[in-house]
């Protein structure tokens, strides 16, 4: 559905073409974009040029589309059309139009591009922040995510395996990902040392643990002294969400320690399962779903690098913390 490989420096063209090991290219950097955050740093924002108009969309490696604010849209008078697709938020507000304009980021130029239209975007946290910059754009690079420098940086994804890590690092994890139907990177941790399967979200503020998950690999019974309310899911009183700080959580070796992370009810058979979160596919096998959402409370902790074609990612510690908020 998307036209964004319409010229990157004309040079993404060679980007699907299989890496074969006598072609073991070095590192080649596309663009490296200074990025601003929130005050507490869980947001993560890319300036981008939309229809020659200076914005801001929020870096969500969650998102499977990316997606721009319907009154964005009727500010640059752009057309809209009936999507394939419809997305979900997790408050059930979804979309089904997209519209097209032109864009560029840093210096790619990347022509007419197609984004998504949602009412549910209009209120982000700040004026210029018109929506989300999603897997369908990111997918065609490597990109690395330095919280802490704020930083971007947009890579040649044709390359030497494992040849990556081109910053200081006192340890290297190599996590396989898989990648499933709607886009979401997956990945295998451990948490306080019981494996555990977590969606990749930049765009969550917060992360996640559904509760079967932390009662069947953990023990953990919500509403306890270590296992607090913590609020409500969606607004729904019925659905009550719950905190609890672990030991630590594991990237094969790279380790945070003392994660908190909210426990949330599993919703995939109650109503709201019919509004899922960013795709109308469901996955058939419910015991292969993930168990956590990971999102930015614990990534701004790691220097990350993502190689999609390659199916891992890289995760440093950072050799700076980032700042308490």
């Amino acid at each position: 559905m998307k036209s964004w490989l319409c010229g990157v420096f004309g040079a993404i063209t060679m980007l699907a073409a299989p890496v074969q090991a006598e072609d073991c290219k070095p590192l080649k950097m596309f663009e490296s974009i200074a990025l601003s955050s929130s005050h507490d740093g869980r947001r993560l924002y890319v300036p981008v040029q939309i229809n020659g108009q200076n914005k801001r969309l929020l870096l969500d490696t969650g998102a499977p589309i990316s997606m721009i604010s319907d009154d964005l849209v009727k500010l640059l008078g752009l057309d809209t059309h009936r999507a394939k697709v419809r997305l979900y938020d997790v408050t059930g507000i979804y979309t089904d139009h997209y519209a097209r304009a032109p864009f560029k980021i840093g210096r790619l130029t990347l022509g007419e591009s197609e984004f998504m239209v949602s009412p549910g975007l209009n209120h982000m946290d700040e004026p210029d922040v018109v929506g989300t910059l999603g897997s369908d754009f990111l997918a065609m690079f490597d990109i690395s995510i330095d919280p802490v420098a704020k930083k971007l940086d947009l890579l040649d994804p044709d390359h030497c395996l494992d040849k990556v890590i081109y910053w200081p690092a006192s340890a290297i994890a190599k996590v396989p990902v898989e990648r499933l139907r709607d886009g979401h990177i997956v990945l295998s941790l451990e948490l306080d040392g019981k494996p555990v399967r977590a969606i990749l979200d930049t765009g969550a503020e917060g992360s996640t643990l559904r509760i079967e998950a932390a009662h069947a690999l953990l023990g953990i019974i919500p509403g306890g002294p270590e296992t607090p309310v913590s609020g409500q899911l969606n607004g729904v009183k019925d659905l009550a969400t719950y905190r609890h700080v672990f030991k630590s959580l594991s990237f094969e070796g790279v380790a945070v320690a003392n994660p908190t992370l909210t426990l949330i009810p599993d919703m995939i058979d109650e109503p709201l399962s019919s509004t899922p979160l960013g795709t109308l596919i469901k996955e058939k096998n419910l015991a292969a779903r993930p168990d956590m959402l990971l999102g930015m409370d614990i990534l701004r902790h790691v220097h990350i690098y993502i190689a999609y074609k390659d199916r891992l990612v890289y995760v440093t510690p950072l050799e700076t913390p980032p700042p308490t908020k």
